[in-house]
């Protein structure tokens, strides 16, 4: 069973135990919107792992804290999952986090494979925090650099 048929039938049968709220009790049509709604926000906050595990804790926080048996409100849901993200790490998922490019990192491995780079990365401070770093050693620099002083020379014949 994938994560969102899971999601959907827990959520089914976790609605069934509660009462729907009174503005909507006799209107069907509202009810499934509210369920639409309640699922839509429930895939959201849902990690894309370990989500079994999830909803276990993320029901009970919900009926723990519950005033009454019906529906949970999208705040309700909010709330409760980002009580349960602290006690859990494993269920913070890792694409939520910002990613930071790393170009030294990614420049380095060039220069290691002996793949074109730019001239900061050869001569300029890049390359002093290349070394610096230890990512790479001045002579693996010394064949770019060689290069540059070559097409430079070339360049100022004309």
């Amino acid at each position: 069973m994938d994560r969102n048929t899971f999601l959907r039938d827990k959520l089914s049968n976790f609605l069934q135990r509660l009462n729907p709220p009174k503005a909507m009790q006799s209107n069907a049509e509202a009810q499934k919107e509210e369920i639409t709604d309640l699922y839509s926000r429930i895939i959201k906050l849902a990690p894309s792992r370990e989500y079994t595990e999830w909803w276990k804790d993320f029901t009970e926080h919900l009926l723990s804290n519950a005033i009454a048996r019906t529906w949970p409100t999208i705040r309700e849901l909010n709330e409760a999952a980002k009580a349960i993200a602290p006690k859990r790490p494993e269920f913070i998922d890792e694409t939520k986090h910002s990613w930071k490019l790393d170009e030294a990192s990614i420049n380095a491995k060039r220069i290691n494979a002996m793949e074109p780079v730019g001239e900061y990365w050869i001569t300029g401070k890049g390359a002093q925090e290349l070394v610096r770093r230890g990512m790479v050693t001045s002579e693996q620099l010394e064949p770019y650099k060689y290069y540059l002083s070559y097409a430079k020379r070339s360049v100022d014949s004309y």
